[in-house]
């Protein structure tokens, strides 16, 4: 009997060792892995930089569908953002040139960020002439979230941290810059997040408004669909240089069909520049 039972005993030894080996090794599989090796370095790289540029082009389909009043038709449209800005992440300081619309109305505008304000210049080509502009300046607090999310190295890394899957699908040259290319599948919460963040710099502020205006914050994640995001991270330095994204929405009553655009870094830890034109420091202050 005690024979049998020293047998049982080290064959239950033998396969707990094994099972706690292929275990470690499993972990450490993951943890070696190519993609979340390149991810580590990516988010420590991005995390370094003092100063870049950064262009972007964003589209959003919606369709507002008016429950109030059945008998009048849902009304469709796409609104695109076009952005060239400049950062100085040491100093805190920002510069943005924006051009967005719908093909019926338009917005141009440019921000600067510095010493702990957000000057704002407007000009709306609808109703005033082009070189007409309003300047005013708003004091940002110290919980204040434009800045980092406007600089898009918070919500990006929030996306690469939460995504349920990230793989590396091939390189590829871009403009004298090997780099290798990644494939990220987000959460439902990451994306949604993300989308936020390039709506409203200040973060999950979004409201729902009455008429044609944005879903709720968690309307996003309970209507995500699918996605297509790719990311392009130059292999010498691990460096975002270009992102890809498309997603995909089913929502109920306010529907964001899709998002998609693309967004292109450069210029990292190059000298910038960034002086408040005279008008605008002059600027009214707005609460």
């Amino acid at each position: 009997m005690k024979t049998y039972l020293v047998i049982a005993l080290a064959t239950i030894s033998c396969i707990c060792y094994l099972l706690t080996g292929l275990t470690s090794c499993a972990s450490k599989s993951v943890e070696n892995s190519a993609e979340q090796q390149i991810v580590s370095n990516t988010i420590n790289a991005m995390g370094k930089i003092s100063t870049y540029k950064l262009d972007a082009d964003l589209t959003m389909a919606f369709t507002y569908k008016n429950t109030e009043q059945p008998y009048t038709s849902n009304f469709t449209n796409k609104w695109e953002w076009q952005s060239q800005r400049q950062f100085n992440l040491a100093n805190s300081q920002m510069k943005m040139s924006m051009n967005c619309g719908d093909g019926v109305s338009k917005f141009i505008w440019d921000n600067y960020v510095t010493d702990g304000w957000e000057y704002f210049k407007n000009i709306l080509p609808q109703v005033m002439p082009i070189g007409s502009d309003t300047w005013f300046k708003i004091q940002l607090g110290p919980n204040n979230r434009f800045f980092s999310n406007e600089a898009q190295i918070a919500p990006l890394d929030e996306l690469f941290k939460t995504a349920a899957k990230i793989t590396l699908i091939g390189s590829e040259n871009l403009d004298g810059s090997d780099c290798y290319i990644l494939q990220v599948a987000p959460s439902r919460e990451g994306i949604s997040d993300w989308i936020i963040s390039q709506q409203q710099p200040q973060g999950r502020t979004i409201i729902p408004l009455r008429h044609g205006g944005l879903p709720p914050v968690n309307d996003y994640a309970t209507g995500y669909q699918t996605s297509w995001i790719r990311v392009w991270v130059e292999k010498d330095n691990y460096l975002v240089k270009k992102i890809e994204i498309s997603v995909f929405f089913s929502l109920d009553i306010n529907s964001i069909s899709d998002f998609k655009g693309q967004m292109n870094f450069s210029d990292y830890n190059e000298p910038v520049s960034i002086e408040i034109p005279p008008d605008g420091l002059k600027a009214p202050i707005r609460e």
